[in-house]
């Protein structure tokens, strides 16, 4: 009977413990010793802007409180427990502001839009229709022939005096830089500091012109034909069998020159062109941008990316981010721009997903920007009443 009771009262206590140490998942929910952020002022900052932020169980420390804005961190220049003081650091992009210290991290619910600086270039700066960075410096072009450059996106010259038509676009390779624009004309220059007219075979006026590793093509904006030139200083012409308007131009691995309905002639090398038509019934493309192996062009209300060899697949953002593309570019980082007249979302999968980048201290007034970046700077030109927008990642 001892013996029983013995073993019952083991069973239980076995029982007990097992009850009580059998759940070994950690606690569930908010970790009470995460920062909280209540609210971050002001709520729309340029790069080198101060910015505060109240809440709770930040670090006495500055230094101890990481900010990440974006992907970007820093750290803190002022803080008590319940407030800190930052500067958006270079490459900062708009989003939820992240507090870190110690392994505790809290969000923000407030989003921080990142401005893009205004500058004006030079004095009665014209309208600048596009822009490309060549390796050395920026290149911008516009009205009455006019030719900007710029090595950081601040400090502006005119490369030449104005001489050529209207420059209505311009590219860049290892090759030189070049420029189109109207009534045919073509200039062309090594580094972008001298320029000088090149013969063009055609005298329509070209709206768009791209740059691939080994060659350029430039289309009109009126006619069915396709110019290409391996160096850029010389050029052949290319009549199409096509009822179709080129108005834009691109370079992934192969050539492209685009139309309305996404009607597309592609090239391997410039010389034997092959046509490729889609269903897709939209408006002819306002922008393009090519990189080794991708491709992405805009369209008033869309974006489509290049998914395999002539095959063109929607990128337009599910979420309600922006509407009214007018271009895309490359970023740093290798990532992709999506531009409207007030400002930019990024893409850092080729187009699959996008998020809110930054936005322009004063949207454009014409239905034209066009963004161009180096490693550290990336630049908007357009109707920005005689400035550009200028953005740092460093």
């Amino acid at each position: 009977m001892r013996a029983s009771a013995l073993r019952l009262l083991i069973l239980g206590c076995v029982a007990a413990l097992a009850g009580c140490g059998g759940n070994d998942e950690p606690p569930t929910g908010p970790d009470p010793d995460s920062p909280t952020i209540t609210s971050v002022t002001p709520d729309t900052a340029f790069i080198g802007d101060a910015v505060a932020l109240t809440g709770s169980r930040f670090a006495n420390v500055a230094a101890a409180n990481h900010v990440t804005f974006g992907s970007v961190e820093t750290t803190a220049f002022g803080a008590t427990d319940s407030t800190l003081q930052v500067l958006v650091p270079p490459g900062a992009t708009s989003g939820p502001l992240t507090v870190t210290v110690g392994v505790h991290s809290g969000s923000s619910a407030d989003t921080v839009i990142v401005l893009w600086t205004a500058i004006q270039p030079v004095t009665a700066t014209p309208l600048l229709y596009d822009i490309v960075w060549n390796g050395f410096r920026f290149v911008a072009v516009g009205s009455g022939g006019t030719i900007l450059t710029s090595t950081n996106g601040t400090t502006w010259q005119r490369a030449t005096d104005p001489q050529y038509e209207s420059l209505r676009a311009v590219a860049a390779n290892n090759s030189g830089t070049v420029a189109v624009g109207n009534e045919g004309a073509i200039v062309f220059s090594q580094t972008g500091s001298s320029w000088a007219s090149v013969p063009s075979p055609t005298d329509l006026s070209l709206a768009a012109v791209a740059a691939g590793p080994n060659g350029f093509v430039a289309v009109p904006g009126n006619g069915s034909v396709v110019l290409f030139s391996e160096t850029g200083a010389s050029w052949t012409g290319h009549d199409l069998d096509s009822s179709y308007t080129m108005t834009e131009a691109v370079v992934s691995d192969r050539y492209y020159a685009l139309a309305d309905d996404l009607y597309a002639i592609s090239s391997a090398d410039g010389s034997s062109w092959t046509a490729n038509a889609t269903n897709l019934r939209l408006p002819a493309p306002n922008g393009a941008v090519g990189t080794a192996n991708r491709a992405l062009i805009s369209k008033p209300h869309a974006l489509y990316r290049l998914s395999g060899k002539d095959m063109w697949s929607s990128a337009t953002p599910s979420e309600n981010l922006m509407d009214d593309f007018l271009d895309v570019a490359v970023a740093p980082g290798a990532y992709f721009l999506a531009v409207n007249a007030h400002g930019v979302i990024s893409s850092l999968d080729g187009g699959g997903n996008w998020k809110m980048h930054s936005q322009f201290s004063e949207a454009a007034s014409g239905s034209r920007v066009r963004v161009a970046c180096s490693d550290s700077v990336c630049v908007a030109v357009g109707d920005f009443h005689g400035r550009v927008m200028v953005w740092r990642r460093q």
